[in-house]
């Protein structure tokens, strides 16, 4: 039977197989409204198969996730079954990372831009941590290995004091959203 951390992710894991336009709802809202919306779909997961993961003599299970936790496991499993995070390269540092989902992730705003920070400037160190299990020290080491990039892209004032689990789900947003969501570029030249 699976850990708690394990079989959350195996649920956002068949959420992004199975309801894949659901999952992108969720994680493309901007609002409660448009959040509750997008979870709907997502309440009832009769297709999945999680006989490796729970009791063989369970008939049913329901698991309640937080929102900062279902948005970075969705984010996550994303990334993982699509692959459109494999050719990202490293941006340039920036100013201001600050961006419209921020308000809708249930996370400090100041977690969500350090980890669009780290998502511009070393999307393969986040990519490293997918290759760990949840809770495990090779997450810790993985998680713990992007300090200096924390340290790059924390603001001023922000004491990072969150656990790895919480770190990796910030992070697997941002690069989640820099992915499939990049923030429009603002025009250049001159109006018609």
């Amino acid at each position: 039977m699976a850990d708690n951390d394990t079989l959350m992710y195996r649920i956002a894991e068949c959420s992004a197989n199975l309801y894949e336009p659901a999952v992108r709802a969720v994680l493309a809202a901007r609002d409660a409204d448009s959040l509750d919306k997008a979870k709907r779909p997502l309440h009832e997961l009769r297709r999945c198969d999680f006989v490796y993961e729970v009791d063989a003599n369970a008939e049913m299970f329901t698991m309640a996730l937080d929102l900062p936790t279902m948005r970075g496991l969705y984010a996550e499993a994303m990334l993982r079954n699509k692959k459109a995070d494999d050719g990202l390269q490293p941006l340039p540092l920036v100013q201001n990372y600050n961006r419209d989902w921020f308000a809708i992730t249930g996370r400090p705003t100041a977690l969500d831009d350090m980890a669009t920070c780290v998502a511009a400037i070393d999307p393969a160190g986040i990519q490293s941590i997918f290759k760990t299990k949840y809770g495990s020290e090779d997450e810790k080491l993985a998680v713990a290995a992007l300090v200096p990039d924390y340290g790059q892209c924390l603001q001023t004032g922000f004491e990072l004091r969150s656990d790895s689990k919480t770190i990796r789900q910030a992070l697997a947003e941002a690069l989640y959203h820099r992915a499939f969501d990049p923030p429009v570029a603002p025009a250049s030249g001159n109006p018609s």
